[in-house]
């Protein structure tokens, strides 16, 4: 008689103090539900291509695929910085993001121009996950918008809400 992998690892609801519950019921426990709990408290910023900057949390790939609105791509801008892009942003003929393509020409000067909606992390654990946005990033990011988004409102190309 052949077991079914279900029944040789049955799903087992942990009611301990260090589980968290999961979306679909499933509880995990010890380390992975430390790193549960550690990702609801990232900081992630968003930086739209109509200029409005925001903070908002880093849930996983999710947030990241919801903050770009569609597929993702990482673009590695130091060891603590990463820049998360809708992959077929220039495809779907997504509007430039200013402050995105300010990040990558700091590192790569003016090679190309980013699109779409965009996410900055920073660099990556030793078990590979994604770690909040450094606050100097976002400090910097908030610098450029405070100074530039008068310009950018007044000439009608977008802005904060």
């Amino acid at each position: 008689m052949a077991v079914s992998r279900h029944q040789a690892f049955p799903l087992t609801r942990l009611p301990a103090p260090e589980s968290r519950k999961l979306d679909r019921g499933y509880v995990i426990s010890g380390k992975a539900a430390e790193r549960q709990i550690d990702m609801a408290d990232k900081k992630m910023l968003k930086i739209g291509a109509n200029g409005k900057i925001e903070v908002v949390a880093y849930t996983g790939y999710e947030s990241l695929r919801d903050g770009v609105g569609g597929y993702i791509e990482c673009i590695s801008l130091s060891d603590t910085v990463s820049l998360w892009c809708n992959e077929n942003g220039k495809l779907d003929g997504l509007p430039p993001n200013m402050f995105a393509t300010m990040l990558f020409a700091e590192v790569f000067g003016n090679a190309d121009i980013i699109v779409g909606d965009c996410c900055v992390l920073g660099g990556v654990d030793e078990e590979g996950e994604s770690l909040e946005c450094p606050q100097d990033v976002i400090d910097k990011v908030k610098r450029w918008a405070d100074k530039l988004q008068p310009m950018w409102v007044v000439s009608g190309a977008g802005g904060r809400e």
